[in-house]
């Protein structure tokens, strides 16, 4: 029996992106950054697209998206 048989909806879980990843650094952060969450995930998206990264690529994303200049 499938969800539509029983009608019930099936939840879906949300995937990560790359933005939630940002936001989640801002926070973490702390001091102005977390102001500032929604704006830098922005741009990260703009910079490197909507898909999730890990280990050094993240650290490279994280290093132009929150640098102090």
């Amino acid at each position: 029996m499938n969800d539509h048989e029983t009608g019930t909806k099936r939840a879906h879980a949300h995937r990560v992106t790359l933005s939630d990843q940002v936001r989640a650094e801002a926070l973490r952060r702390g001091g102005a950054w977390p102001s500032l969450a929604d704006e830098c995930a922005r741009q990260a998206e703009r910079w490197y697209g909507h898909k999730p990264c890990r280990g050094e690529d993240l650290a490279l994303v994280f290093s132009q998206v929150f640098r102090a200049e």
